[in-house]
């Protein structure tokens, strides 16, 4: 399971992909009090227990293969509800993480992926149509090493948040080549996993991220034959307590709940509309 998030903040926003430090916290206590490995996105792919990963070791298609130094990646409680370990992924790489996440999950033990828009690095989002006008800062090279240094994992979102199935071939180099390149070489870690923005992706884009040498693609809602990408679950502003451990146990199975998530993510799609209007920035 690979929980998402994207801001963590105190300060209200109109948007819903936000939640509050208290919010944040007790999530992470419930996990912690259930004994819960929580981990980079990369380790939880490499772990053979996770859900999948059989049919991805055998897989020839260029998917993450399970990795022998994560076996012991198991809960550590037999009484708990969640029997795997859980990955926490940050997209966009606000800076509220390092703020308000990063002191929670370091009590707890826990790391997790940046997925960072590598031509926003230290900016403000001028990429996303956020309701009420609202600006956010990413994390700037000197908080993205940092976290690299305690052991959190740098991803890519891209270079500049755009939806990858209206691009041309070479706009992907930009996108997923050069981000790739630029956060290896400013950071000085590999960079394996992909966050596609949106978590819009296609055929022509997951063949163009493995040739650009990513490892592994998350998406919300990917396709069951698709060994390569593997799927995230948003924890959202409104979202309870009961709501966050049926999506840490895996129990979200209701069809309202799945169109609940497939509502919210249609509904960030006006962010790519309005940067091909020219309404937002498109790029840097």
């Amino acid at each position: 399971m690979i929980l998402s998030y994207h801001k963590i903040d105190p300060r209200f926003e109109w948007g819903i992909t936000w939640v509050t430090p208290a919010q944040f916290e007790r999530q992470m206590a419930f996990l912690h009090e259930w004994g819960v490995e929580a981990v980079p996105v990369a380790d939880w792919g490499m772990n053979p227990h996770r859900k999948g990963a059989k049919s991805a070791k055998k897989d020839n298609t260029g998917g993450v293969k399970c990795s022998a130094p994560f076996a012991s990646l198991r809960c550590e409680n037999p009484k708990s509800p969640i029997d795997k370990p859980i990955a926490l992924g940050f997209e966009d790489a606000y800076a509220s993480v390092y703020e308000y996440a990063w002191p929670i999950m370091e009590r707890y033990g826990f790391r997790g992926t940046l997925f960072v828009v590598a031509g926003y690095v230290g900016i403000e989002n001028q990429w996303d149509a956020n309701f009420g006008g609202r600006r956010f800062r990413h994390l700037n090279w000197k908080e993205l090493k940092a976290l690299s240094a305690a052991g959190w994992e740098i991803g890519s979102h891209t270079w500049s948040h755009r939806d990858l199935t209206a691009l041309t071939t070479d706009e992907w180099t930009r996108e997923l080549r050069d981000s790739k390149r630029v956060l290896e070489d400013r950071i000085g870690v590999s960079v394996d996993t992909l966050s596609y923005p949106f978590g819009r992706y296609d055929d022509r884009v997951r063949d163009a991220a493995m040739e650009a040498g990513y490892r592994m693609g998350c998406a919300f809602f990917p396709r069951r034959d698709d060994s390569f990408t593997v799927a995230q679950t948003a924890i959202y502003r409104m979202d309870t307590m009961l709501d966050f451990k049926a999506k840490a146990t895996g129990n979200v199975l209701s069809g309202l709940e799945r169109f609940r998530g497939r509502l919210i993510n249609s509904l960030a799609m006006g962010t790519p509309v309005m940067q091909r209007l020219g309404i937002v920035r498109r790029e840097t």
